[in-house]
């Protein structure tokens, strides 16, 4: 869960450097509508597949009326902490954790971003509305697949009639599952990595329990995506998986 943090925090730091400086002194709801307008589409579209976006500007509104209130000041400290806010519970600044951060930061001008990086794993665990595991690609075809991404996260290669899980590439997900929750998938099937690439918004199938996030590749650029406990050659695997048929001709 802490990989999780490391990896959210980041993704919105990157964006905070990025979009550089707020007007001086504006409303909380004019600073929320310029870090919605200037915030990296592939950030924002976890937290507005959980919430609408009234719900998710009403939130972005208070996190900001709180981190004036602790003396949050600086435009890129005080966008993280909205951004943050919607990755979390909506009670998240409740916790003993955060009370002590935002308590060290109002009485004693500790840094910011030093606290967030201490709070404990169990902050996170009990307040983070996302998980984050592992992925796996399953290529159900006769052509290999040289290059994948998974909202914007590359990963390796997977042949033909083929299975494999990296430990090193991970996706975010819901831990309660939710009908409309997409990520965005990219393949390339060049083994030069110059062809054509091809890009799908997929919807993760209904899970019960949490575990790792499998990529289905079929025939005719059809993809699957599915979460698992179960590794894709158990037979317990939300989808069977196909081996290479006798009578398919290997891939020129």
């Amino acid at each position: 869960m802490k990989n999780l943090l490391l990896l959210l925090l980041a993704l919105l730091m990157a964006n905070c450097t990025a979009t550089g400086k707020l007007n001086e002194g504006p409303s909380a709801k004019t600073e929320v509508d310029y870090i919605l307008a200037n915030t990296d589409p592939d950030i924002l579209h976890y937290a507005l597949q959980e919430r609408s976006i009234a719900q998710s500007r009403a939130i972005m509104v208070k996190s900001l009326t709180i981190a004036t209130a602790n003396g949050i000041k600086k435009s890129d400290e005080r966008e993280n902490f909205s951004l943050l806010a919607l990755s979390l519970y909506d009670n998240f600044t409740l916790h003993p954790a955060m009370v002590n951060l935002l308590k060290h930061i109002r009485e004693e001008g500790a840094d910011y971003y030093t606290e967030i990086n201490a709070l404990p794993v169990s902050f996170w665990e009990k307040n983070s509305i996302y998980t984050r595991n592992s992925l796996g690609l399953v290529n159900h075809t006769g052509a290999s697949i040289y290059l994948t991404s998974v909202d914007g996260r590359e990963m390796g290669d997977v042949p033909a009639w083929q299975a494999n899980t990296t430990r090193e590439v991970s996706c975010i997900y819901p831990k309660v599952w939710h009908s409309g929750f997409w990520v965005r998938v990219k393949w390339n099937t060049s083994d030069s990595h110059t062809g054509v690439w091809k890009e799908k918004i997929v919807e993760i199938e209904k899970y019960d329990e949490l575990g790792d996030v499998y990529l289905h590749f079929f025939p005719n650029d059809e993809v699957r995506v599915v979460v698992s406990k179960f590794d894709s050659l158990d037979p317990h695997h939300p989808i069977i998986y196909l081996t290479k048929p006798v009578s398919a001709a290997s891939p020129e």
